[in-house]
């Protein structure tokens, strides 16, 4: 399975973000990368972790918030988009 280097969503091939040229961007998925550009370029990582956090309670009513953002910082940090040594 492929994850999104931004918001590390799993991805397949319906999901994957553009290129400027249009074509596929296997890296990023459609909601944080298009036409070649991050949706939301001034977008910082603990913005994209307090993002990705509310996402997973709102699938998980019954995790904590620490919870989902210790699962979410487990992982963010070190996705492309966040992590320039990779």
């Amino acid at each position: 399975m492929v994850f999104c280097n931004s918001c590390g969503k799993p991805m397949v091939k319906e999901d994957y973000g553009s290129n400027e040229d249009g074509t596929s961007n296997e890296d990023y998925c459609m909601d944080c990368f298009k036409e070649g550009k991050f949706i939301e370029p001034d977008l910082s990582l603990d913005d994209m972790i307090i993002k990705c956090s509310k996402k997973i309670l709102d699938k998980n009513p019954r995790l904590q918030e620490e919870q989902a953002t210790g699962i979410v910082m487990g992982f963010i940090p070190g996705l492309k988009r966040w992590n320039k040594e990779v």
